[in-house]
């Protein structure tokens, strides 16, 4: 359907129209068109979509909308059921699943917020497997904590550093690396208005220019035969295919990676040294996407990962605590930071206590709670945790109840004394705390619906 009229910039048309020549006219049309609305599914987490959908080829659990609901007022958006993404991001679903293949790998999203493709890779983890989701934007980074939080798949990692500052910290310490770098944002034009008005050649070449560095810091941060992965959502090759051409170009232990095309419709494109992948939106349904892959050679010399010193030892009471709170306490080990119990995978422990060392703000999501004297104040991502253990008494709420319970608003329900965990629809949302015959609402104030429909307040 035709809304609005998009003007692209004519620096940028003659670009495009110089990459795909008779295409380009249907690019421009479909540039006119309304945005691509998709969904992912939780696979963790069973929950029935209120919507229609129809399946996104690419991706097992992506989903098309015909249109844009309100996701706020549907309390499975909050458990955690789905993440909201443009179904052409999810293109990369196949190269990622190839990476995680082998012995445990550690993975760093470096650019992560909102944290689309960090709950896309949290969804492939294996239980020895760790996934760290950098942000640099502190404000940013609150996001991505929040969404990865409700995700709920426990072996994840959250960190607001800058790349050089972890590169230091950690060289060659990562076996795939995701660079889903900012852009100038031109396949965002139907989705974001901004972006379209804030384009200029300009843009572009800071954009590279910042994406130059974030690069070189990635490619150091790489472990032997690691694999790194670079993303816009972008369509100018001086952010694109310019950067693959730069790194092959001056480091000799880098080769581009042939990705098996699964997504129909997908452009390769090919220089005398780079391959890289174009998702267009007049022949993939979805926004713009870039995506390509380099493979760092085995053959180096020695491996420069940093040794870290041991953690405190945890004491007994805590590791009863693990066992009675999360299911899959066997492979996890308990780790104490900052007054607050955390689970972790046993066989990461060594990297996780390194990246505390260097980075003391390093978050990791399965949460569990606050430890004061020998109990825990349970914390929300223990009620969103794919591996609760049932530890505490559910309060099933109605829809109205659970839109109550997110907006932070008092619930008139009679239960027991302590604390319970608040569901919807059998999936966790967070606490509530019964105290002589009243429920203290425990939702964090940061994550509440601030407005709710005038016949529901």
């Amino acid at each position: 359907m035709l809304m609005v009229t998009r003007e692209i910039p004519a620096e940028l048309a003659a670009w495009l129209a110089e990459s795909l020549k008779e295409e380009y006219e249907p690019f421009q049309q479909s540039i006119q068109e309304d945005p691509v609305i998709g969904l992912r599914t939780n696979p963790a987490k069973s929950y029935p979509i209120p919507w229609a959908t129809r399946p996104v080829p690419w991706h097992p659990n992506g989903y098309f909308l015909d249109v844009r609901p309100g996701f706020t007022l549907d309390p499975g958006f909050h458990a955690g059921a789905y993440y909201v993404q443009d179904p052409a991001t999810m293109a990369i679903y196949s190269t990622l699943k190839d990476a995680l293949q082998g012995g445990p790998k550690r993975i760093l999203d470096l650019c992560a917020a909102p944290g689309g493709k960090s709950t896309l890779i949290a969804s492939l983890l294996r239980s020895d497997d760790i996934l760290l989701a950098n942000e640099v934007a502190p404000q940013r980074y609150h996001i991505l904590l929040e969404n990865l939080t409700k995700w709920g798949i426990p072996n994840v990692l959250t960190l607001s550093t800058a790349p050089e500052q972890l590169q230091s910290a950690c060289p060659a310490a990562f076996d795939v690396i995701l660079v889903d770098a900012a852009c100038s944002g031109e396949g965002m034009f139907r989705k974001e208005p901004v972006a379209l008005e804030q384009w200029s050649t300009g843009l572009v070449r800071q954009c590279a220019l910042r994406q130059e560095k974030i690069l070189d810091s990635a490619w150091e941060l790489l472990a032997p035969g690691g694999l790194l992965i670079y993303s816009t959502c972008t369509f100018n090759h001086f952010e694109n295919m310019d950067q693959m051409d730069r790194i092959l170009g001056r480091i000799t232990n880098a080769t581009p990676v042939h990705i098996q095309e699964h997504v129909s419709g997908i452009s390769r494109i090919d220089t005398d040294a780079a391959i890289g992948y174009q998702c267009w939106p007049h022949r993939v349904s979805g926004e713009g996407f870039f995506f390509a892959a380099l493979k760092k050679s085995e053959n180096l010399h020695h491996s420069s990962r940093k040794k870290s010193r041991p953690l405190p030892k945890i004491h007994s009471s805590m590791a009863k605590e693990l066992a009675h709170h999360i299911t899959n306490y066997q492979s996890q080990s308990a780790l104490v930071h900052n007054h607050f119990l955390y689970a972790v995978p046993a066989i990461q422990l060594d990297f996780i206590s390194m990246l505390l060392q260097h980075f003391p703000k390093t978050e990791p999501v399965a949460c569990l709670g606050q430890w004061i004297g020998n109990q825990i104040k349970p914390h929300p991502a223990l009620a969103l945790s794919t591996s609760y253990g049932g530890s505490y008494p559910d309060l099933e709420l109605e829809l109205e109840q659970a839109l109550a319970f997110l907006a932070q608003q008092a619930l008139p329900i009679q239960a027991s004394s302590g604390w319970l965990r608040v569901t919807y629809q059998g999936l966790g949302l967070g606490w509530v705390k019964s105290v002589g015959g009243r429920l203290n609402n425990y939702h964090p104030k940061h994550w509440r619906i601030r407005h709710l429909p005038r016949d529901m307040e």
